[in-house]
């Protein structure tokens, strides 16, 4: 007998959720002789060898192994760790892996300010800080949100396996932050933290409103919090405002949920700008409550067709939604236009169905190979008609991101 898949609010692991006054946790038994689950008993820690065990539920043989939910004390930006023993039917005993679960801020206030580059807000912007560690790092979290969207780095890689953050809400009503675990992303001395933003659902074209070009705001943000805990038990703490921030234009030109993304790899702009505070209520900031988008299949493209009209279409044998990836080869200054459909219409690439919707990536070369994603929007097709490519093009330049 064996004990998996121990989830907490039905997620394995959960950093920073929201998980209510009583989080739930799940597991499931497998046995070869068990019929059921007899008894189980449920301890949990503040450490992971269990030498700080703050609940101890006891044998029990009314414990639901779907939905328990833990009657504690949760506290802010504390880790939890958790494990079931479980006696089958037979007379067999298991004893679980350990899980864990690492709650928010919860209602800790945000010392850190909304900023905003000064620069037009039409311009995508990267909002960017150096911060220095003076130690050794036990464990370092970040608490942020971007709008309309945003991707994360730290000293030049990308935090996290999340895109398309923080997702779609109803940002008049509340305004979801992430928590990520950076402890392996900072080093001592200098660091440097960046965030791409884009329009996204937020602040691009987005439902049928036709009275304005924008749903929910007009302007990028960004607010986050990093939190540092030393081996010697010290702490920092880094925030977003006006002093410590500066921003840089972005090489994304442009970027729309419906009409897709302009990326220019050779746009370089130098030019460091100030950063301002800006006027949202950070009291409409929570928790996330669910997890985030995530690549979960890679595939190839199956054909390269050339239709009757004379277009070149990259065929990715199903509908799929997410990202067509390609690999890049085109001298510096080269534009790659894609254009993305679900059908052919006999044999032609069809769009019709798309109504207003772009749905189209327009990519500037700057001549070094490399695989290009978009950033901030994604497509529904099973046809990409491409414009711009030079020299033969293969299938196995191209491949979906679902």
């Amino acid at each position: 007998m064996k004990i998996v898949n121990m989830k907490t609010n039905r997620i394995k692991n959960p950093l920073g959720f929201n998980l209510g006054n009583k989080p739930r946790l799940s597991w499931i038994v497998e046995s070869k002789t068990a019929k059921r689950q007899a008894a189980a008993q449920i301890q949990v820690s503040t450490d992971a060898d269990f030498s700080n065990i703050i609940f101890d539920s006891g044998k029990r043989t009314d414990m639901d192994s779907i939905c328990y939910p833990l009657d504690i004390e949760l506290f802010p930006r504390t880790r939890y760790y958790w494990r079931v023993c479980v006696w089958g039917d037979d007379g067999s005993i298991a004893t679980s892996d350990t899980a864990w679960f690492e709650t928010s801020k919860m209602s800790e206030p945000w010392p850190a300010k909304w900023i905003s580059p000064v620069f037009d807000s039409s311009i995508h912007p990267v909002l960017f800080s150096d911060f220095s560690v003076k130690g050794e790092v036990k464990n370092a979290r970040i608490y942020i949100c971007g709008l309309g969207l945003y991707e994360l780095f730290i000293n030049g890689d990308k935090t996290g396996d999340e895109y398309l953050s923080p997702g779609l809400v109803a940002y008049d009503k509340w305004l979801p932050y992430q928590t990520y675990d950076i402890t392996g992303q900072i080093k001592t001395g200098a660091n440097r933290i960046e965030v791409m933003l884009g329009n996204g659902w937020y602040k691009g074209r987005y439902g049928l409103d036709r009275k304005k070009a924008f749903r929910y705001g007009d302007r990028f943000a960004l607010i986050c919090e990093i939190k540092i805990t030393y081996a010697d038990g010290g702490e920092d703490t880094f925030i977003t405002d006006k002093a410590s921030w500066k921003s840089r234009k972005s090489s994304v030109i442009d970027s729309s949920i419906f009409d897709g993304e302009v990326y220019d790899d050779t746009f370089r702009d130098d030019t460091v700008y100030p950063v301002t505070t800006v006027d949202l209520d950070i009291k409409k900031l929570e928790p996330r409550r669910s997890p985030g988008i995530k690549i979960k299949e890679r595939i190839a493209s199956v054909e390269i067709i050339h239709t009757p009209s004379g277009e070149t279409v990259v065929d990715m044998g199903q509908n799929m939604v997410g990202w067509l990836e390609f690999k890049n080869s085109a001298k510096k200054n080269s534009e790659i236009f894609i254009q993305f459909g679900e059908v052919l219409q006999d044999g032609i690439f069809y769009r019709d169905n798309l109504r207003t919707a772009k749905c189209e990536y327009r990519y500037i070369s700057d001549g070094s190979s490399k695989w290009v994603r978009p950033h901030f929007t994604f497509y529904g097709f099973r046809y990409a008609k491409i414009v711009g490519w030079e020299g033969d093009i293969k299938p196995e330049d191209f491949r979906g991101l679902v």
